[in-house]
């Protein structure tokens, strides 16, 4: 890869600065105004809840810095959940089977997804969005209630924590920290910015895109299946309806830290400051004693204010 591509793709990247601002004003609205929100209680109840999207919205980013989107994560997240829960059955050693399995599923589902966009040249949008039926259809068939449970010692470890730090955020962070070097200092996090930014341009300097873009939604997966795995341990059993709405949620983490859905631009730091946002806002709405029917009201047109003014500022860059 010639220097001057190289340094383009570094001009490509968003500091992430502008979500963190927001976070921190809405940390001050909230230690101000919402009851029993500064709580060591209520810190480590939002940043376990806060795990599981943080995951997925960095999975998410990995395939939109490839100019590609993937509207299974949600699917993906309900059919994980099931399997976990019925497979195991409150029983330790089925629970690591159980891992096994949803591994194996969860590398061919984002390899299909890869495969399908690869080589019929069908729009990621549309590609994910069969693969999200297809895979609704069969956590439908699978059970349509929920089976099993999680055994007690793996939901007490999720819900453990190093002061109000739960270790399975300490865990997604470390994830978090691996991700981001891999994007930023090795060849292939190189060329998933280069797929996104100019694919041809991309091709013509050596670039594998196929398999790059196989890459990117295979992590996403894996990503998804970890972040699936963690929310099903602590609701003890796994259901269908388990990660409804949180590939929207993804999406709008991604746009609100300043990746472009067109690829080529995006920050594992900022887009989970997206998801942080989100996660607080939430928490906030609870905590403030506001109507579920104004809650809704209210989370809605602060994240189409939040996803104007971000990706705004993302072109007048």
């Amino acid at each position: 890869m010639n220097r001057g591509f190289k340094l383009r793709l570094l001009e490509w990247r968003d500091d992430g600065q502008g979500i963190w601002i927001t976070v921190i004003m809405l940390l001050v609205f909230a230690f101000f105004r919402a009851d029993n929100f500064a709580t060591s209680r209520n810190l480590t109840n939002v940043l376990g809840q806060y795990t599981s999207l943080m995951l997925i919205t960095a999975g998410m980013l990995v395939v939109v810095v490839t100019g590609h989107i993937d509207l299974s994560v949600a699917s993906q997240v309900r059919l994980t959940a099931v399997l976990m829960s019925g497979v195991s059955d409150g029983n330790s050693l089925k629970f690591f089977a159980a891992l096994v399995l949803v591994t194996c599923i969860t590398f061919f589902v984002g390899w299909l997804n890869a495969w399908l966009i690869n080589s019929f040249d069908i729009d990621a949008f549309i590609a994910t969005l069969g693969m999200s039926i297809v895979l609704e259809g069969v956590t439908y068939a699978y059970t349509e209630k929920g089976e099993g449970s999680i055994p007690e010692s793996i939901s007490d470890f999720v819900y453990g924590s190093f002061g109000p730090l739960p270790f399975v955020f300490i865990i997604g962070v470390g994830l978090l920290v691996v991700l981001a070097k891999f994007l930023a200092r090795t060849q292939t996090g190189l060329w998933m910015y280069a797929v996104g930014g100019e694919a041809m341009m991309a091709h013509r300097v050596g670039v594998n895109v196929h398999r790059t873009v196989t890459k990117s939604f295979i992590i996403c997966s894996i990503f998804t299946m970890v972040a699936a795995v963690i929310q099903v341990s602590r609701q003890g059993i796994g259901a269908p309806s388990t990660g409804s709405g949180v590939e929207l949620l993804a999406i709008t983490a991604v746009v609100m830290g300043g990746a472009a859905l067109g690829g080529g631009r995006g920050k594992v730091s900022a887009v989970v400051g997206g998801a942080m946002l989100l996660t607080l806002l939430n928490n906030v709405l609870n905590l403030t004693g506001i109507s579920q029917y104004w809650q809704t009201f209210v989370r809605g047109l602060i994240v189409v204010l939040g996803v104007g003014i971000f990706s705004k500022r993302l072109l007048k860059r």
